[in-house]
Protein backbone atom coordinates (compact mmCIF):
# COMPACT_ATOMS: atom_id res chain seq x y z
CA UNK A 1 0.00 0.00 0.00
CA UNK A 2 1.40 3.38 -1.00
CA UNK A 3 1.18 6.51 1.14
CA UNK A 4 -2.41 7.61 1.79
CA UNK A 5 -3.33 11.22 1.06
CA UNK A 6 -6.23 13.04 2.70
CA UNK A 7 -8.03 16.02 1.26
CA UNK A 8 -11.29 17.91 1.45
CA UNK A 9 -13.23 17.82 -1.80
CA UNK A 10 -16.39 19.20 -3.39
CA UNK A 11 -15.92 17.36 -6.69
CA UNK A 12 -18.98 15.50 -7.97
CA UNK A 13 -16.67 12.81 -9.38
CA UNK A 14 -15.21 12.28 -5.91
CA UNK A 15 -18.73 12.06 -4.49
CA UNK A 16 -19.45 9.28 -6.98
CA UNK A 17 -16.37 7.44 -5.70
CA UNK A 18 -17.75 7.82 -2.16
CA UNK A 19 -21.05 6.42 -3.42
CA UNK A 20 -19.25 3.34 -4.78
CA UNK A 21 -17.33 2.90 -1.52
CA UNK A 22 -20.59 2.58 0.44
CA UNK A 23 -21.45 -0.48 -1.61
CA UNK A 24 -17.96 -1.94 -1.12
CA UNK A 25 -17.86 -1.27 2.64
CA UNK A 26 -21.42 -2.08 3.74
CA UNK A 27 -22.98 -3.88 0.77
CA UNK A 28 -25.46 -1.01 0.51
CA UNK A 29 -28.51 -1.42 -1.68
CA UNK A 30 -29.11 1.47 -4.13
CA UNK A 31 -32.03 2.78 -2.07
CA UNK A 32 -29.92 2.94 1.11
CA UNK A 33 -26.85 4.56 -0.50
CA UNK A 34 -26.14 8.22 0.21
CA UNK A 35 -26.09 9.49 -3.35
CA UNK A 36 -23.60 11.88 -4.93
CA UNK A 37 -26.43 14.34 -5.58
CA UNK A 38 -27.38 14.33 -1.88
CA UNK A 39 -23.74 14.83 -0.88
CA UNK A 40 -23.64 17.75 -3.32
CA UNK A 41 -26.27 19.77 -1.44
CA UNK A 42 -24.95 18.70 1.98
CA UNK A 43 -21.58 20.21 1.15
CA UNK A 44 -23.10 23.22 -0.63
CA UNK A 45 -24.84 24.32 2.60
CA UNK A 46 -21.77 23.95 4.80
CA UNK A 47 -21.04 20.24 5.10
CA UNK A 48 -17.80 18.41 4.51
CA UNK A 49 -16.45 15.50 2.45
CA UNK A 50 -12.96 14.25 3.22
CA UNK A 51 -11.44 11.50 1.11
CA UNK A 52 -8.50 9.18 1.69
CA UNK A 53 -6.68 8.40 -1.55
CA UNK A 54 -4.25 5.74 -2.65
CA UNK A 55 -2.90 7.62 -5.66
CA UNK A 56 -6.05 8.47 -7.67
CA UNK A 57 -8.38 5.97 -6.00
CA UNK A 58 -10.55 6.94 -3.04
CA UNK A 59 -10.17 4.18 -0.45
CA UNK A 60 -11.93 5.88 2.47
CA UNK A 61 -14.19 8.84 3.14
CA UNK A 62 -16.22 10.68 5.74
CA UNK A 63 -19.10 12.99 4.93
CA UNK A 64 -20.80 15.40 7.33
CA UNK A 65 -23.47 18.08 7.39
CA UNK A 66 -24.46 20.83 9.82
CA UNK A 67 -27.29 20.24 12.29
CA UNK A 68 -28.73 21.36 15.59
CA UNK A 69 -28.85 19.05 18.62
CA UNK A 70 -29.73 19.91 22.20
CA UNK A 71 -30.06 23.58 21.27
CA UNK A 72 -26.62 23.99 19.68
CA UNK A 73 -25.07 23.70 16.25
CA UNK A 74 -22.94 20.60 15.71
CA UNK A 75 -21.17 18.92 12.83
CA UNK A 76 -23.19 15.79 12.08
CA UNK A 77 -20.95 13.05 10.70
CA UNK A 78 -23.38 11.11 8.54
CA UNK A 79 -21.08 8.39 7.27
CA UNK A 80 -17.45 7.23 7.43
CA UNK A 81 -15.97 4.12 5.86
CA UNK A 82 -12.81 2.49 4.54
CA UNK A 83 -12.59 -0.04 1.72
CA UNK A 84 -12.22 -3.59 3.13
CA UNK A 85 -8.83 -4.00 1.42
CA UNK A 86 -7.50 -0.98 3.35
CA UNK A 87 -9.01 -1.55 6.78
CA UNK A 88 -6.73 -2.06 9.77
CA UNK A 89 -4.20 0.60 8.75
CA UNK A 90 -5.49 3.56 10.79
CA UNK A 91 -7.20 5.27 7.85
CA UNK A 92 -10.53 5.60 9.64
CA UNK A 93 -8.80 7.15 12.66
CA UNK A 94 -6.93 9.63 10.46
CA UNK A 95 -10.13 10.57 8.62
CA UNK A 96 -11.90 11.36 11.88
CA UNK A 97 -9.03 13.55 13.06
CA UNK A 98 -8.93 15.44 9.77
CA UNK A 99 -12.66 15.97 10.27
CA UNK A 100 -12.04 17.11 13.85
CA UNK A 101 -9.41 19.66 12.75
CA UNK A 102 -11.77 21.16 10.15
CA UNK A 103 -14.65 21.32 12.65
CA UNK A 104 -12.48 23.10 15.23
CA UNK A 105 -11.40 25.66 12.63
CA UNK A 106 -15.07 26.25 11.76
CA UNK A 107 -15.95 26.88 15.42
CA UNK A 108 -17.81 23.65 16.27
CA UNK A 109 -17.54 22.26 19.78
CA UNK A 110 -18.96 18.81 19.03
CA UNK A 111 -19.15 16.23 16.27
CA UNK A 112 -22.01 13.77 16.48
CA UNK A 113 -23.03 10.64 14.60
CA UNK A 114 -24.98 7.43 15.08
CA UNK A 115 -23.75 3.85 14.99
CA UNK A 116 -25.01 0.33 15.62
CA UNK A 117 -24.66 -0.28 19.40
CA UNK A 118 -24.40 -4.05 18.87
CA UNK A 119 -21.14 -3.85 16.90
CA UNK A 120 -17.98 -4.25 18.95
CA UNK A 121 -15.59 -2.68 16.45
CA UNK A 122 -17.55 0.55 16.10
CA UNK A 123 -18.12 0.81 19.86
CA UNK A 124 -14.44 0.33 20.70
CA UNK A 125 -13.33 2.81 18.04
CA UNK A 126 -15.85 5.49 18.97
CA UNK A 127 -15.67 5.28 22.77
CA UNK A 128 -12.24 3.91 23.62
CA UNK A 129 -10.10 5.30 20.80
CA UNK A 130 -11.81 8.60 19.96
CA UNK A 131 -13.23 9.29 23.42
CA UNK A 132 -16.84 9.85 22.41
CA UNK A 133 -19.74 9.53 24.85
CA UNK A 134 -23.47 8.90 24.48
CA UNK A 135 -26.70 9.66 26.26
CA UNK A 136 -29.22 8.99 23.46
CA UNK A 137 -30.48 5.63 22.17
CA UNK A 138 -32.65 5.65 19.05
CA UNK A 139 -35.06 2.75 18.49
CA UNK A 140 -35.13 1.52 14.86
CA UNK A 141 -33.57 4.81 13.73
CA UNK A 142 -33.38 3.61 10.11
CA UNK A 143 -36.19 1.07 10.34
CA UNK A 144 -35.38 -2.33 8.83
CA UNK A 145 -32.35 -1.93 6.53
CA UNK A 146 -31.62 -4.54 3.86
CA UNK A 147 -27.87 -4.11 3.26
CA UNK A 148 -25.57 -7.03 4.07
CA UNK A 149 -24.36 -5.48 7.34
CA UNK A 150 -27.68 -4.41 8.89
CA UNK A 151 -30.10 -7.03 7.57
CA UNK A 152 -31.80 -9.14 10.24
CA UNK A 153 -32.26 -6.66 13.11
CA UNK A 154 -34.00 -3.29 13.45
CA UNK A 155 -31.47 -0.50 12.82
CA UNK A 156 -31.18 0.79 16.40
CA UNK A 157 -28.51 3.46 16.89
CA UNK A 158 -26.51 5.07 19.69
CA UNK A 159 -25.80 8.77 19.20
CA UNK A 160 -22.10 9.47 19.72
CA UNK A 161 -21.00 12.85 21.07
CA UNK A 162 -17.36 13.76 20.42
CA UNK A 163 -16.27 16.87 22.30
CA UNK A 164 -13.58 18.62 20.26
CA UNK A 165 -12.90 21.71 22.36
CA UNK A 166 -9.40 22.23 23.74
CA UNK A 167 -10.65 21.45 27.27
CA UNK A 168 -13.23 18.68 27.03
CA UNK A 169 -15.01 17.45 30.14
CA UNK A 170 -12.81 14.81 31.86
CA UNK A 171 -13.99 11.21 31.78
CA UNK A 172 -14.96 9.41 35.02
CA UNK A 173 -12.51 6.99 36.60
CA UNK A 174 -13.48 3.41 35.76
CA UNK A 175 -14.75 1.40 38.72
CA UNK A 176 -13.52 -2.16 38.37
CA UNK A 177 -16.08 -4.98 38.36
CA UNK A 178 -19.09 -2.70 38.21
CA UNK A 179 -22.37 -4.67 37.91
CA UNK A 180 -23.56 -6.00 34.56
CA UNK A 181 -26.99 -4.74 33.55
CA UNK A 182 -26.98 -6.96 30.44
CA UNK A 183 -25.06 -10.22 30.21
CA UNK A 184 -25.33 -13.62 28.53
CA UNK A 185 -24.72 -17.02 30.09
CA UNK A 186 -25.55 -20.40 28.56
CA UNK A 187 -27.24 -18.73 25.56
CA UNK A 188 -29.65 -16.87 27.82
CA UNK A 189 -29.78 -13.07 28.05
CA UNK A 190 -29.95 -11.56 31.53
CA UNK A 191 -31.31 -8.03 32.04
CA UNK A 192 -31.07 -6.38 35.46
CA UNK A 193 -31.92 -2.86 36.58
CA UNK A 194 -29.14 -2.30 39.11
CA UNK A 195 -28.58 0.89 41.07
CA UNK A 196 -24.87 1.73 41.07
CA UNK A 197 -22.54 4.60 40.24
CA UNK A 198 -21.34 2.66 37.17
CA UNK A 199 -22.92 -0.21 35.26
CA UNK A 200 -21.90 -2.29 32.28
CA UNK A 201 -23.93 -3.39 29.26
CA UNK A 202 -22.56 -6.44 27.47
CA UNK A 203 -23.00 -6.86 23.70
CA UNK A 204 -22.15 -9.76 21.36
CA UNK A 205 -18.47 -10.19 20.56
CA UNK A 206 -19.27 -11.30 17.00
CA UNK A 207 -22.68 -10.06 15.89
CA UNK A 208 -22.45 -11.44 12.35
CA UNK A 209 -21.87 -15.01 13.55
CA UNK A 210 -24.58 -14.66 16.17
CA UNK A 211 -27.15 -13.46 13.62
CA UNK A 212 -26.25 -16.35 11.33
CA UNK A 213 -26.22 -19.11 13.95
CA UNK A 214 -28.83 -17.90 16.41
CA UNK A 215 -31.04 -15.11 15.04
CA UNK A 216 -33.50 -15.49 17.91
CA UNK A 217 -30.74 -14.91 20.50
CA UNK A 218 -29.48 -11.92 18.48
CA UNK A 219 -32.94 -10.33 18.61
CA UNK A 220 -33.29 -11.14 22.32
CA UNK A 221 -29.90 -9.57 23.00
CA UNK A 222 -30.77 -6.43 21.05
CA UNK A 223 -34.05 -6.11 22.97
CA UNK A 224 -32.17 -6.27 26.27
CA UNK A 225 -29.52 -3.76 25.16
CA UNK A 226 -32.24 -1.41 23.94
CA UNK A 227 -34.16 -1.63 27.22
CA UNK A 228 -31.04 -1.17 29.34
CA UNK A 229 -29.73 1.89 27.49
CA UNK A 230 -33.18 3.48 27.49
CA UNK A 231 -33.59 2.92 31.24
CA UNK A 232 -30.14 4.18 32.22
CA UNK A 233 -30.16 7.23 29.95
CA UNK A 234 -33.55 8.29 31.35
CA UNK A 235 -32.08 7.90 34.83
CA UNK A 236 -29.12 10.19 34.26
CA UNK A 237 -26.34 7.86 33.07
CA UNK A 238 -23.86 8.55 30.26
CA UNK A 239 -22.01 5.86 28.29
CA UNK A 240 -18.35 6.90 28.36
CA UNK A 241 -16.14 3.91 27.54
CA UNK A 242 -16.06 0.45 25.99
CA UNK A 243 -13.89 -2.49 26.98
CA UNK A 244 -13.20 -5.92 25.53
CA UNK A 245 -11.64 -8.91 27.26
CA UNK A 246 -11.07 -12.32 25.66
CA UNK A 247 -14.42 -13.00 23.95
CA UNK A 248 -16.55 -10.60 25.99
CA UNK A 249 -17.12 -6.87 25.60
CA UNK A 250 -19.24 -4.20 27.24
CA UNK A 251 -20.09 -0.52 27.51
CA UNK A 252 -19.43 1.35 30.75
CA UNK A 253 -22.02 3.88 31.92
CA UNK A 254 -21.61 6.43 34.71
CA UNK A 255 -24.35 8.18 36.64
CA UNK A 256 -24.04 11.95 36.53
CA UNK A 257 -24.88 13.30 39.97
Amino acid sequence: MSAINYRITDSLDDMRQAEYLQQAVWGMTPEDTLSATTMRWMIHIGGLLIGAWDKDTMVGFCVASVGKRDGKWVLWSDMAGVHPDYQGHGIGYDLKHHQRKWAQEEGFGEIRWTFDPMRRGNAFFNFHRLGATSRNYHHAFYGEMQDSINRGLPADRLEAIWQITDNPRPKPTIIQDSPLAVSVDDNSVSLKQVDAEQVRIQIPYDLNTLKQNSPHLARQWQDAVREAFTYYFVNGYTAFDFHRENTRCWYILHKII
